[in-house]
């Protein structure tokens, strides 16, 4: 019987550069529609309800959907998704495409937010794979065996240059109104997302991981974690300055999809 949402042959007809990124590491695709129906029903009937446009927090399917209908944020997100996997395919070789091949099936199968953390740690990878010359070994590997749950982080890199190796873990902060209102809010925020997610890992166990946080918001709710971070210069064990994707127009008047440090992220836009 045919899929209600046939996933695998929408995504070779809209977005085909997803086969090259997973190379020849297949997918279980029955899985992916289970999954992603699961989750569809109840997602669909609160969208109906509140009658929303697109927002970067639909889904990866609802990207597509908008994109098609040349809604203009969806375009620029979708642009911006396909500029990062063209980058991923070029990057990676065989064996660390096979690494990310549970980050891709849970890119597919969230449904609203959820997606945009594995959109997160394929950004976070893509700029390590810019900037150092770490080759990517595992991911979800297990940080300590102690314990109920064994603690995982996300990357384990190789890093030539010291011959040992890294570990990298991405926090996702989902950005609102509310919890940008004013710079006690943002506070809040960012200490208490950091401080458990380094609690929850392990931090005092063992001290050896780089935790990245990966802020999602509109413009104006980035610029506020900005301002905080430039006003007080907030500091975190083993914690890196917040990195963000934003699209915004440039000096010269073109449309512009940037991911990087919240520091730098606006330099050379209008906005």
């Amino acid at each position: 019987m045919t899929s209600p949402f046939d996933i695998q042959e929408k995504l070779k007809i809209y977005f085909p550069i997803l086969f090259e990124l997973l190379n020849s590491n297949k997918i279980d695709w029955k899985m992916v529609e289970k999954t992603f129906a699961k989750k569809y029903v109840q997602y669909q009937s609160k969208h109906e309800k509140t009658n929303a446009p697109f927002r970067i927090e639909a889904s990866f399917f609802s990207i597509i959907t908008a994109a098609i209908k040349r809604e203009k944020g969806a375009v620029m997100l979708l642009d911006y998704i396909q500029k990062l996997f063209e980058e991923l395919i070029d990057k990676l070789d065989s064996n660390e495409k096979k690494e990310i091949k549970n980050t891709i099936f849970g890119f597919l199968t969230n449904i609203d937010s959820k997606y945009l953390n594995f959109l997160g740690e394929l950004s976070v990878l893509n700029q390590f794979k810019r900037r150092t010359n770490f080759k990517l070994i595992k991911t979800e590997e297990i940080l300590l065996t102690s314990g109920v749950n064994n603690s995982r982080i996300d990357f384990k890199f190789f890093n030539p240059t010291t011959n040992g190796f890294e570990l990298i873990e991405i926090i996702n902060i989902h950005l609102n109104e509310t919890n940008t209102s004013n710079e006690k809010s943002v506070n809040n925020l960012m200490t208490q997302k950091i401080s458990e997610k380094l609690s929850k890992k392990g931090i005092k166990e063992n001290p050896s991981f780089f935790l990245v946080p990966v802020v999602w918001g509109n413009w104006k709710e980035i610029k506020c974690v900005q301002k905080y971070y430039k006003n007080h210069k907030p500091s975190f064990q083993n914690t890196g300055v917040p990195v963000c994707f934003v699209p915004f127009t440039n000096s010269d008047g073109k449309l512009v999809q940037r991911f990087g440090t919240i520091d730098t992220i606006f330099q050379n836009s209008t906005t």
